[in-house]
């Protein structure tokens, strides 16, 4: 006999059934109801705003908690699974890698997005603990359309043509970009759109103040390809907006243009006039204001986005989302900011080119600097589906050794710049990085700039579904000496390329590189685990081992005293060390490259390659472990609830018949 549960009815309730046989229909009255149990994950949603002008940057937090067993801390062990219900591809990620390009979807304790659409959305984040079943909540924002916000004449379109098929109804027309600034000075509410396919020279300086509540929007009309701003000493496009404590403006907005600035990292020599123009530039705007960069394309400048207040970093700049944007061959950084906290960045590619003559290193006293850089970070950032590479050199020397850091986030003074105590949060989601280092620290500026502090602050790190490629560099990568760090899902590797560099995995999560330096660096959990750290090289240095008298086996190096650490469920394969595999190596793996990236220079647009200058041997596999390897089935204690490619890996969540999964980033052969 069938056996019906009914929820949400008292006993003694009448249910219809809604079953009929023949002419006959009945039915039937609960004998008895048990109420369901709560699901024990509790979930928390919050946005940094609810409403806002198309394309309108976010990010968003769930504050998760759960007394499952393996959950020693909320913010690291619950696993978050995000929806913006906004379905679509980026485009300015040049690759396809295995986790793809959808931009729909993200994962952390903390994520970013751009609803590039006007329209009422319902974002949802599903929560996992790997015990109880998911908890899913809801939050909903409003994007409002731009030829609302900015209507009629708050608009103002420029063609050199004359050209205005595609305007927005009742916008003025202009053939100068001076002409329509002047037009827009002053208005609560001002659109600034130039000709798409029209090439214009000079930047655009937005350098009002006054006023409450005020929005600035700078983009394009009409079809074709962007618009292109060709800059020598101007910005692209720049915002001085008033002192760092004005409340001014409430949204700028730069959207769907190409910016072009002269320099050439790749043909530059000694002599080669370093550029001063950035590509978009928010200086002393108003850290109220809501800063969104979307489906940009930005070359050949200074800085591709610089956001801060001048050189002493005495104006902390906040709420910067930048999304489906290409920073290529910058000068200085790819995207840099002095204090600096709820910045996100998705599906952006900042990258500097194999080939790099590294012309201001040579003779302007130090090199062109790498893809990212917040100098001092108080508050969350968010990097999320983005792929940074950096080839150039902190030296000058033509082959491109001692690269600067592909990633450089410092843990700042621990204050907004206000004075109230913010603590830095840093979640990584799908980044890819090849070049330099992967350092999620490095020197921190002071409390009113200059040198680096006597401490280093406390913060928060969840990094998931990492791929680096180390090319060269005398520093070891991972570099992570915070406490309060959680890597999973993460595939470094050091590729046999040049010979004779000591370039390793040693120093993750080392006490070394904190010492005393720091309250609560120490004493926050830190985890490492569900990662594969892959050294190809054939050297004596294979295996991380140093050419000293003392054969070290391939670790991961002294992670200090944590407060309840973990590392464990990692594959560490050194395939190629001459004295033959460590005790701790997995083997066989699979060396089947599923990544389309590939790390010979193939990524840049220009029509031929350098080969002469791309690093050897440097394969992009997945190294997921083949049939028999001892890595599948050896987890013990944590793993990852979502493996690389993002399927749930769980048993209780994925109805998994393995009592054990594997080791390392890739689950192989997930049943459905």
């Amino acid at each position: 006999m069938p056996v019906f549960k009914f929820r949400g009815f008292a006993t003694g309730d009448l249910v219809d059934l809604s079953v009929t046989q023949e002419t006959r229909s009945d039915s039937a009255t609960v004998a008895s109801w048990a109420e369901a149990q709560a699901t024990p994950i509790t979930a928390t949603l919050s946005a940094l705003r609810t409403s806002g002008t198309a394309p309108m940057g976010n990010i968003f937090s769930v504050d998760a908690n759960s007394p499952a067993a393996r959950v020693a801390l909320s913010y690291h062990d619950i696993e978050s699974v995000w929806s913006f219900d906004d379905p679509g591809n980026f485009t300015a990620l040049g690759n396809s890698p295995t986790w793809g390009v959808d931009r729909n979807t993200a994962y952390g304790p903390r994520a970013t997005h751009v609803h590039a659409s006007p329209d009422t959305y319902t974002v949802t984040c599903t929560c996992h603990d790997g015990e109880n079943p998911a908890r899913s909540e809801m939050i909903t924002v409003t994007v409002n359309d731009p030829n609302t916000v900015f209507s009629g004449s708050d608009t103002a379109v420029v063609s050199q043509a004359s050209d205005f098929s595609g305007a927005p109804p009742g916008a003025a027309q202009f053939t100068s970009i001076a002409a329509a600034r002047s037009h827009l000075s002053g208005r609560a509410s001002a659109r600034l759109l130039l000709r798409a396919g029209e090439t214009f020279g000079g930047g655009i300086d937005i350098s009002e103040s006054g006023g409450s509540g005020r929005k600035y929007y700078v983009g394009r009309f009409g079809a074709g390809e962007r618009p292109i701003i060709n800059i020598g000493s101007d910005d692209g496009v720049r915002f001085n907006t008033g002192g760092g404590g004005s409340t001014n403006f409430d949204e700028l907005i730069v959207t769907g243009l190409d910016i072009r600035g002269p320099y050439d990292p790749t043909t530059a020599t000694a002599s080669t006039t370093f550029p001063s123009g950035n590509g978009v530039s928010f200086f002393n705007a108003s850290r109220s204001a809501h800063k969104t960069i979307w489906d940009c394309r930005i070359t050949g400048t200074n800085l591709g986005v610089y956001a801060d207040g001048g050189v002493n970093f005495t104006t902390p700049q906040r709420l910067v989302y930048i999304g489906n944007t290409r920073i290529e061959s910058w000068a200085n950084y790819g995207v840099f900011s002095g204090d600096a906290g709820d910045w996100g960045l998705s599906g952006c590619t900042i990258a500097q080119p194999t080939g790099t003559i590294n012309g201001r290193g040579q003779g302007q006293g130090y090199a062109d600097h790498g893809p990212f850089r917040i100098s001092r970070a108080f508050g969350v950032v968010v990097v999320s589906n983005c792929d940074f590479v950096n080839m150039n050199s902190w030296s000058g020397n033509d082959d491109n050794r001692a690269m600067q850091s592909v990633f450089r986030w410092n843990t700042g003074n621990g204050e907004d710049g206000n004075g109230d105590p913010v603590e830095p949060e840093l979640v990584m989601d799908r980044f890819r990085g090849e070049g330099g280092p992967f350092q999620l620290y490095n020197s921190v500026g002071n409390d009113t700039g200059g040198g680096p502090p006597s401490t280093k602050n406390p913060a928060w790190v969840v990094a998931d579904r990492v791929h680096h490629v180390l090319i060269d560099h005398p520093t070891d990568s991972p570099d992570l000496p915070l406490g309060g760090t959680t890597m999973r899902n993460a595939v470094f590797v050091v590729p046999d390329s040049r010979a004779g560099w000591s370039t390793g995995l040693r120093q993750f999560l080392d006490s070394g590189g904190i010492g005393s330096n720091g309250p609560g660096n120490q004493d926050r959990r830190s985890e490492v685990y569900s990662c594969a750290f892959i050294d190809l090289r054939r050297d004596a240095y294979a295996g991380n081992r140093p050419l000293t008298n003392t054969n070290r086996p391939f670790d991961l190096g002294d992670i200090g005293n944590f407060t309840g650490k973990f590392v464990g469920n990692n594959i560490l394969h050194a395939p190629n060390m001459v004295d033959g595999a460590p005790a701790n190596d997995r083997t066989p793996l699979d060396t089947t490259v599923r990544y389309s990236l590939r790390y010979d220079g193939e990524r840049w647009e220009s029509p031929t390659v350098d080969t002469s200058r791309a690093p050897g041997n440097a394969p992009s596999a997945s190294f997921a472990p083949l049939a028999g390897s001892s890595a599948i089935g050896g987890a013990t204690g944590k793993v990852s609830l979502l493996d690389m490619d993002g399927n749930l890996r769980s048993e209780v969540l994925a109805g998994l018949t393995r009592s054990s999964p594997s080791e390392g980033p890739y689950e192989p052969n997930i049943e459905a």
